[in-house]
């Protein structure tokens, strides 16, 4: 079981992404089909005309490929400002074939769009919704091994920030641009605990008393020889371990 730092952490809850993006005003969700035209409009005003998908294929992937398209929507207005959609094939690199269909048995996510509306860019909301993307398909989307995407030169830097790894060129042609290939392997992650240093006791950084906070995948087995070492290793005076509770085995006292 490896053990990360803070730089990590926020790639392994998606509560954190989605709460943060709730605080500010905004909702990241499963898109709806009855949204398909105002989808469909989103992602033409986002990429040039040879490169932005039809609404036939917007509704294709909300039809087929539902749960991997979500939408980010203002809390005010119910405007939808956002989206992050892909469909699953079961190869490990792109090509026109594997990106034109919806594979349900897939591995391998391939995101298609990841886009925010002109007024509501330069905020940190695509990097909130696709982190939020990401970490939701790390915690429930246990088919899925890796996931893939085509970046333009210029968003090969957002891309990394957000957890992502060039792969390189890819072969593919869409539009007049070339392409470059990104991809995030998930099954390492999944067996990663994540961990951050808080101050408790005060309102202000450097104050109060130290304390470590360990995030726990789902899916480890607790170890209470494993954690007493994680918390001598620490050497602060309290270390919490917090793992996300199974619904279905919490219990009502009466």
């Amino acid at each position: 079981m490896a053990v990360v730092g803070r730089s990590m952490l926020l790639d392994a809850e998606p509560w954190i992404h989605s709460q943060t993006l709730k605080e500010n005003g905004f909702e990241f969700s499963p898109a709806s089909a009855k949204h398909g035209i105002e989808l469909s409009d989103l992602e033409a005003r986002s990429y040039p005309e040879d490169e932005a998908a039809s609404l036939e294929k917007i509704r294709h992937r909300l039809q087929h490929a539902g749960q991997y398209f979500w939408a980010l929507s203002q809390t005010s207005t119910n405007k939808l400002v956002g989206m992050v959609n892909g469909t699953c094939c079961k190869g490990e690199t792109l090509s026109h074939d594997t990106m034109s269909t919806h594979d349900p048995e897939g591995t391998t996510l391939c995101i298609h769009s990841v886009v925010i509306d002109a007024n509501f860019r330069r905020n940190g909301l695509a990097r909130g919704m696709l982190r939020a993307y990401v970490a939701h398909m790390l915690e429930h989307e246990r088919n899925i091994k890796r996931i893939a995407l085509l970046a333009k030169p210029h968003l090969i830097s957002f891309y990394i920030s957000c957890g992502f790894t060039l792969v390189g060129a890819s072969d593919v042609e869409h539009g007049q641009e070339q392409w470059y290939e990104l991809v995030t392997d998930l099954e390492p992650r999944r067996r990663t605990a994540y961990i951050v240093q808080i101050d408790v006791f005060t309102a202000q950084p450097f104050r109060g008393n130290p304390a470590a906070v360990v995030f726990l995948p789902s899916t480890l087995a607790e170890n209470p020889g494993w954690m007493q070492s994680v918390a001598a290793d620490n050497n602060l005076p309290t270390t919490a371990f917090i793992k996300r509770m199974d619904v279905t085995h919490t219990h009502t006292s009466t």
